[in-house]
């Protein structure tokens, strides 16, 4: 079978890709997103990760450009400051260990000033964040 060199680099990527994906595979399911409860875990995060994560959140909160009501969640709008990826990329793995109902996509839609954080989950998260911001 004579195939491009290009073809076969592919077929080999695809299949290493599907054995690394079934090798990593965990033994375990993680818990359903109903089985999560709508609830912060306050023993997440160490004393010092505490502090930092309340030190990102107050940068992030400050960066915050504009806010979009979606229909499970919150958009943050932030305006075009490179800066605020590298804070939201540190402070999303924190935030995610004390509250893992929530979810977070980092987005920057084509034709956006900057990029968004996406904040999301199942019903009463939304009234979660609600609070949350009104507090900030």
């Amino acid at each position: 079978m004579n195939r491009p060199l290009s073809s076969m680099f592919v077929i080999a990527l695809l299949a290493f890709a599907a054995c690394h994906r079934r090798a990593e595979r965990p033994t375990s399911q993680p818990p359903a997103e109903a089985d999560v409860p709508i609830a912060c875990r306050l023993d997440a995060l160490t004393p010092a990760e505490r502090t930092r994560q309340a030190a990102l959140r107050h940068e992030v909160t400050a960066a915050v450009a504009g806010i979009d009501e979606m229909a499970d969640g919150y958009r943050l709008r932030f305006a075009d400051d490179p800066a605020v990826l590298g804070r939201l990329a540190e402070w999303i793995p924190l935030e995610r260990r004390c509250c893992p109902f929530l979810s977070f996509e980092i987005v920057w839609p084509a034709g956006a000033v900057g990029p968004a954080l996406v904040l999301r989950g199942r019903p009463g998260v939304k009234e979660f964040l609600a609070a949350e911001i009104a507090g900030t």
